[in-house]
């Protein structure tokens, strides 16, 4: 009876979480605007993209704080942003049904990826970048090739909505972690679509972040109850629960040597802090605090040496992963920044 009450909580709560971020418009008749500045000759390493619930995506200098760029188009909640491997290319969707891609040097919509039935939340590239995987509250997976903009697979077995996405280093195998009536991680061969191993388990609630270590070896699990869990990717036995946060886990993300994990989560005054975790020992190494609400989205730079936050709160924020000192706040959304990334130039 306790579970049972607890988990009618929970899912409140996470109702009401949804639908602060998403708003209640639809995403339909697709359109593209560039706006508020010149076209950007170049991105490097330190140009950060950020998603909102204002329906925008933003482009700055994460390395100054300037802005770049405003990527208009979604009619609702921005809620996912990726960059693909090149820089060249950025994803992005969310409250609505469909995937939209982007030329980063122009800000031009390049093509717009149909199929979902229902809001996308959450993308990701493969490696090579030619094929994107979008997780939907339609409870599918897909598969899509970047070039044409079509649908290649249709990835069916979790039980609720699919949350989270995220390919190996190598390609090969494709990560998705379920929502609250689901709760289990699952691995796909990428070409087949086929699941491989066994089911994951150990998540009590939703399961809305993963993330492949650098070397494959390693996946991290985030989840709305509070915990952060390893996994050995060969062979899908769990390694170490990392605890810590309060309420709630929203994103996760390797460090590129892979020793140091980040992860933000929080709601309100509950526990909105960054937390950062060596990885072979499992302990926490700082909590970064600022944020005055819960943190939806972490990523580092490139080079490992910056890590940036985006909040309910509706900021940015870079820090500094060797100090944990508060770089800037990045101050131009008009809603919570539902997701952020860095891109790896070009």
């Amino acid at each position: 009876m306790k579970q049972s009450s607890n988990l009618i909580i929970y899912t409140a709560i996470f109702a009401v979480i949804i639908s602060f971020i998403i708003g209640c418009d639809t995403d339909d008749d697709p359109q593209t605007l560039s706006t508020g500045s010149l076209p950007i000759e170049h991105v490097d390493s330190q140009t950060l993209a950020s998603g909102s619930k204002d329906k925008t995506i933003i482009l700055w200098n994460a390395n100054t704080g300037q802005y770049k760029q405003t990527l208009t188009g979604h009619k609702s909640a921005v809620w996912c942003v990726a960059f693909s491997p090149d820089g060249q290319t950025l994803a992005s969707a969310g409250y609505g049904n469909t995937l939209r891609l982007w030329d980063v040097r122009t800000g031009k919509q390049i093509k717009t990826l149909t199929g979902h039935t229902d809001s996308i939340v959450s993308v990701a590239f493969s490696p090579d970048g030619q094929i994107l995987a979008s997780g939907s509250y339609d409870d599918t997976l897909r598969l899509w090739d970047v070039r044409t903009g079509k649908q290649i697979k249709t990835l069916t077995g979790h039980t609720d909505s699919i949350v989270s996405v995220a390919f190996s280093p190598d390609g090969q195998t494709l990560a998705s972690g379920g929502g609250l009536g689901d709760s289990t991680l699952r691995l796909w061969d990428a070409t087949t679509g086929e699941p491989l191993l066994k089911i994951l388990t150990g998540h009590k609630l939703g399961v809305n972040s993963v993330a492949f270590s650098p070397d494959g070896q390693t996946l991290a699990s985030g989840g709305l109850d509070s915990t952060l869990r390893l996994w050995d990717a060969t062979t899908g036995e769990p390694l170490k629960i990392l605890a810590g946060h309060e309420f709630g886990i929203f994103s996760v993300a390797f460090s590129p040597d892979g020793q140091t994990l980040a992860s933000g989560g929080g709601l309100g005054d509950k526990g909105n802090t960054l937390r950062l975790w060596d990885v072979r020992t499992g302990k926490q190494i700082k909590t970064l605090t600022g944020h005055t609400d819960g943190v939806n989205s972490v990523a580092f730079s490139s080079d490992g040496e910056t890590l940036a936050s985006g909040s309910y709160d509706e900021t940015i924020r870079l820090w500094d992963v060797n100090t944990g000192t508060h770089l800037r706040t990045l101050t131009r959304h008009m809603g919570s920044v539902n997701s952020v990334a860095f891109s790896s130039g070009w």
